[in-house]
Protein backbone atom coordinates (compact mmCIF):
# COMPACT_ATOMS: atom_id res chain seq x y z
CA UNK A 1 0.00 0.00 0.00
CA UNK A 2 1.55 3.59 -1.21
CA UNK A 3 2.75 5.98 1.97
CA UNK A 4 1.75 9.07 2.78
CA UNK A 5 4.45 11.77 1.22
CA UNK A 6 5.15 15.27 2.52
CA UNK A 7 4.97 16.64 6.00
CA UNK A 8 2.29 16.96 8.37
CA UNK A 9 0.61 20.39 7.28
CA UNK A 10 -0.97 22.98 9.76
CA UNK A 11 -4.91 23.05 8.90
CA UNK A 12 -5.54 26.13 6.72
CA UNK A 13 -1.47 26.27 5.98
CA UNK A 14 0.24 25.52 3.04
CA UNK A 15 3.45 22.96 2.25
CA UNK A 16 5.07 25.16 -0.48
CA UNK A 17 4.80 28.88 0.07
CA UNK A 18 5.64 29.88 -3.80
CA UNK A 19 7.16 33.60 -3.13
CA UNK A 20 8.47 34.71 -7.07
CA UNK A 21 8.57 32.50 -10.27
CA UNK A 22 10.60 33.60 -13.35
CA UNK A 23 11.23 32.55 -16.90
CA UNK A 24 14.61 32.61 -17.77
CA UNK A 25 14.76 31.13 -21.05
CA UNK A 26 11.90 30.28 -23.21
CA UNK A 27 12.77 27.96 -26.72
CA UNK A 28 12.71 24.34 -27.49
CA UNK A 29 12.66 23.95 -23.86
CA UNK A 30 12.37 26.21 -21.51
CA UNK A 31 13.94 27.30 -17.96
CA UNK A 32 12.36 28.76 -14.99
CA UNK A 33 13.33 30.01 -11.49
CA UNK A 34 11.08 29.51 -8.23
CA UNK A 35 11.52 31.00 -5.28
CA UNK A 36 10.04 29.21 -2.26
CA UNK A 37 9.47 28.36 1.28
CA UNK A 38 8.65 25.12 2.10
CA UNK A 39 7.42 22.78 5.08
CA UNK A 40 10.09 20.57 6.50
CA UNK A 41 9.32 17.45 8.44
CA UNK A 42 10.13 19.32 11.75
CA UNK A 43 6.71 21.13 11.33
CA UNK A 44 8.77 24.25 10.38
CA UNK A 45 9.03 26.66 7.13
CA UNK A 46 12.50 26.77 5.41
CA UNK A 47 14.69 29.86 4.74
CA UNK A 48 13.83 31.27 1.37
CA UNK A 49 15.66 29.40 -1.41
CA UNK A 50 15.21 29.68 -5.58
CA UNK A 51 15.56 26.29 -7.79
CA UNK A 52 15.46 26.24 -11.73
CA UNK A 53 13.27 24.05 -13.30
CA UNK A 54 13.40 23.12 -16.58
CA UNK A 55 10.45 22.15 -18.99
CA UNK A 56 8.98 21.14 -22.54
CA UNK A 57 7.61 23.46 -24.75
CA UNK A 58 3.41 22.86 -24.92
CA UNK A 59 2.07 20.27 -23.02
CA UNK A 60 5.55 19.49 -20.85
CA UNK A 61 4.41 15.76 -21.62
CA UNK A 62 5.82 13.22 -23.79
CA UNK A 63 4.71 9.27 -24.60
CA UNK A 64 7.58 6.72 -24.33
CA UNK A 65 6.52 3.05 -25.94
CA UNK A 66 8.58 -0.16 -26.60
CA UNK A 67 7.55 -1.85 -29.52
CA UNK A 68 7.63 -5.89 -28.48
CA UNK A 69 6.55 -8.82 -30.99
CA UNK A 70 5.35 -11.70 -29.39
CA UNK A 71 5.51 -14.09 -31.48
CA UNK A 72 9.01 -13.89 -32.69
CA UNK A 73 10.37 -12.37 -28.85
CA UNK A 74 11.57 -8.87 -30.82
CA UNK A 75 12.21 -5.47 -29.28
CA UNK A 76 12.05 -2.84 -31.27
CA UNK A 77 14.59 0.14 -30.48
CA UNK A 78 15.78 3.22 -32.36
CA UNK A 79 18.99 5.06 -32.48
CA UNK A 80 19.17 8.75 -33.24
CA UNK A 81 21.65 11.05 -32.13
CA UNK A 82 21.20 13.55 -28.81
CA UNK A 83 22.54 16.88 -28.29
CA UNK A 84 22.28 15.82 -24.35
CA UNK A 85 24.36 12.39 -25.25
CA UNK A 86 26.84 14.35 -27.19
CA UNK A 87 27.42 16.55 -24.36
CA UNK A 88 27.66 13.84 -21.80
CA UNK A 89 30.26 12.68 -24.13
CA UNK A 90 28.37 9.19 -24.21
CA UNK A 91 28.20 7.31 -27.98
CA UNK A 92 29.55 9.95 -29.92
CA UNK A 93 26.06 11.27 -29.37
CA UNK A 94 23.90 8.27 -30.87
CA UNK A 95 21.64 6.07 -28.50
CA UNK A 96 19.51 3.31 -28.07
CA UNK A 97 16.12 4.31 -26.78
CA UNK A 98 12.66 3.18 -27.20
CA UNK A 99 9.72 5.12 -29.49
CA UNK A 100 9.10 7.92 -27.96
CA UNK A 101 7.72 12.47 -28.35
CA UNK A 102 5.55 15.08 -27.10
CA UNK A 103 2.47 14.98 -26.62
CA UNK A 104 0.65 17.39 -28.67
CA UNK A 105 -2.54 19.49 -26.91
CA UNK A 106 -5.52 17.85 -26.77
CA UNK A 107 -3.83 14.54 -27.29
CA UNK A 108 -4.08 11.70 -24.92
CA UNK A 109 -1.06 9.63 -23.94
CA UNK A 110 -2.12 6.92 -25.38
CA UNK A 111 -2.67 8.36 -28.97
CA UNK A 112 0.29 10.32 -28.93
CA UNK A 113 2.56 6.94 -28.41
CA UNK A 114 0.42 5.23 -31.37
CA UNK A 115 1.54 8.45 -33.57
CA UNK A 116 4.93 8.27 -32.40
CA UNK A 117 5.36 4.28 -33.24
CA UNK A 118 3.85 5.72 -36.98
CA UNK A 119 6.48 8.16 -37.06
CA UNK A 120 9.70 6.71 -35.16
CA UNK A 121 9.57 3.32 -36.46
CA UNK A 122 6.79 3.04 -39.71
CA UNK A 123 4.74 0.74 -37.42
CA UNK A 124 1.32 0.00 -36.27
CA UNK A 125 1.33 -0.61 -32.50
CA UNK A 126 -1.61 -3.40 -32.60
CA UNK A 127 -2.42 -3.43 -28.73
CA UNK A 128 -0.81 -1.17 -25.92
CA UNK A 129 -0.82 -1.05 -22.39
CA UNK A 130 0.28 1.49 -19.78
CA UNK A 131 3.43 0.61 -17.90
CA UNK A 132 4.34 3.66 -15.56
CA UNK A 133 3.68 7.29 -15.33
CA UNK A 134 6.67 9.39 -13.84
CA UNK A 135 9.16 11.81 -13.71
CA UNK A 136 12.32 11.25 -15.55
CA UNK A 137 14.39 13.73 -13.21
CA UNK A 138 12.38 15.23 -10.61
CA UNK A 139 15.66 17.07 -9.27
CA UNK A 140 15.64 19.67 -12.09
CA UNK A 141 12.70 18.80 -14.71
CA UNK A 142 9.07 18.49 -14.81
CA UNK A 143 8.56 16.73 -18.05
CA UNK A 144 5.56 14.12 -17.16
CA UNK A 145 6.14 11.25 -18.83
CA UNK A 146 4.14 8.10 -19.66
CA UNK A 147 5.32 4.65 -20.67
CA UNK A 148 3.84 2.21 -22.64
CA UNK A 149 4.80 -1.37 -24.30
CA UNK A 150 3.03 -1.87 -27.79
CA UNK A 151 2.39 -5.12 -29.57
CA UNK A 152 4.03 -5.39 -33.11
CA UNK A 153 4.82 -7.24 -36.25
CA UNK A 154 8.55 -6.34 -36.57
CA UNK A 155 8.62 -7.74 -39.92
CA UNK A 156 6.23 -4.39 -40.94
CA UNK A 157 9.00 -2.30 -38.85
CA UNK A 158 10.87 0.82 -41.25
CA UNK A 159 14.78 0.33 -41.78
CA UNK A 160 15.06 4.28 -41.28
CA UNK A 161 12.00 6.61 -40.07
CA UNK A 162 11.43 9.66 -38.72
CA UNK A 163 10.20 13.34 -39.36
CA UNK A 164 12.39 15.67 -41.68
CA UNK A 165 10.84 18.92 -40.08
CA UNK A 166 11.61 17.73 -36.47
CA UNK A 167 15.43 17.18 -37.80
CA UNK A 168 14.73 13.36 -37.05
CA UNK A 169 17.32 10.75 -38.57
CA UNK A 170 16.55 7.95 -37.19
CA UNK A 171 17.20 3.68 -37.77
CA UNK A 172 15.50 1.21 -36.06
CA UNK A 173 16.82 -1.97 -34.32
CA UNK A 174 14.94 -5.56 -34.19
CA UNK A 175 16.79 -7.35 -31.29
CA UNK A 176 15.97 -10.70 -29.81
CA UNK A 177 14.54 -9.85 -26.18
CA UNK A 178 17.45 -11.67 -24.90
CA UNK A 179 20.19 -9.60 -26.85
CA UNK A 180 18.49 -6.37 -25.92
CA UNK A 181 18.13 -7.44 -21.79
CA UNK A 182 22.28 -8.00 -22.00
CA UNK A 183 22.47 -4.18 -23.15
CA UNK A 184 20.64 -2.93 -20.56
CA UNK A 185 22.79 -5.05 -17.68
CA UNK A 186 26.44 -4.28 -19.23
CA UNK A 187 24.93 -0.91 -19.52
CA UNK A 188 25.47 -0.06 -23.11
CA UNK A 189 22.00 1.07 -23.54
CA UNK A 190 22.52 4.22 -21.34
CA UNK A 191 18.48 5.69 -21.86
CA UNK A 192 16.90 5.61 -18.47
CA UNK A 193 13.26 5.12 -20.56
CA UNK A 194 14.43 2.01 -22.20
CA UNK A 195 16.16 0.22 -19.18
CA UNK A 196 12.75 0.76 -17.39
CA UNK A 197 10.71 -0.59 -20.35
CA UNK A 198 12.86 -3.39 -20.60
CA UNK A 199 13.07 -4.87 -17.00
CA UNK A 200 9.31 -4.37 -16.93
CA UNK A 201 8.88 -6.74 -19.91
CA UNK A 202 11.60 -9.08 -18.44
CA UNK A 203 9.18 -9.71 -15.38
CA UNK A 204 5.67 -9.62 -17.67
CA UNK A 205 7.12 -11.06 -20.64
CA UNK A 206 5.62 -14.72 -20.56
CA UNK A 207 2.37 -13.61 -19.62
CA UNK A 208 2.49 -11.24 -22.59
CA UNK A 209 3.80 -13.61 -25.18
CA UNK A 210 0.63 -15.76 -24.07
CA UNK A 211 -2.23 -13.29 -24.14
CA UNK A 212 -1.15 -11.08 -27.41
CA UNK A 213 0.42 -13.82 -29.27
CA UNK A 214 -2.88 -15.90 -28.73
CA UNK A 215 -5.09 -12.87 -30.05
Amino acid sequence: MPITLGPVVPLGEAAVEVIETKTLYAGFRQMHEYTIRRRLFNGQMSDVFSREVMSEAGTNACSVVLPYDPVRDKVILIEQFRISAYAAKISAGWTLEPVAGRRDAGETAERAAVREMREEAGATATKIIKIGHYLGNPGGCSEDTTLFICSVDSQQVAAFAGLHTEQEDIRTHILDFDAALEMADSGFIKDANCLLALNWLARHRARLRQEWSAA
